[in-house]
């Protein structure tokens, strides 16, 4: 996965996964681990919660094409380092948003803002 290519989008576009499709995993807590950790990971990265989501459905008896389908949202995740959502721990109730644009940052913020964030990779 080090050498593997970053990729500009979570899950491919269209792509069905079905419960017949590949071969079975001979290991499947190595699949339920690396989706766990997709789950988990949705709470800062909500651009990958729908890929996750369909990923989880296939849990109880993940095939190759599924496993291919983790490592394409990992793919992701490589390329898209800097995006995400950063949750403070002071009692602050200002919503800060940072914006990385080429190299340039941008920290946009005020109280009780309301922001909704669509991250799509152009």
């Amino acid at each position: 996965m080090l050498a593997s290519k970053p990729s500009s989008v979570p899950m491919t576009p269209n792509l069905k996964l079905s419960n017949t499709d590949g071969d079975l995993l001979p290991d499947r807590e190595a699949y339920r681990s690396l989706v766990g950790r997709l789950m988990y990971l949705c709470i800062t990265r909500p651009d990958i919660t729908f890929a996750v989501n369909k990923l989880c459905q296939f849990s109880s008896a993940p095939r190759t094409t599924h496993l291919k389908a983790v490592h394409k949202v990992l793919q992701y995740l490589k390329g898209t380092i800097g995006q995400g959502l950063l949750y403070s721990a002071d009692a602050d109730l200002t919503l800060t948003v940072l914006m990385l644009t080429g190299h340039h940052v941008r920290i946009v913020g005020g109280p009780l803002l309301v922001l909704l964030c669509f991250l799509v990779p152009l």
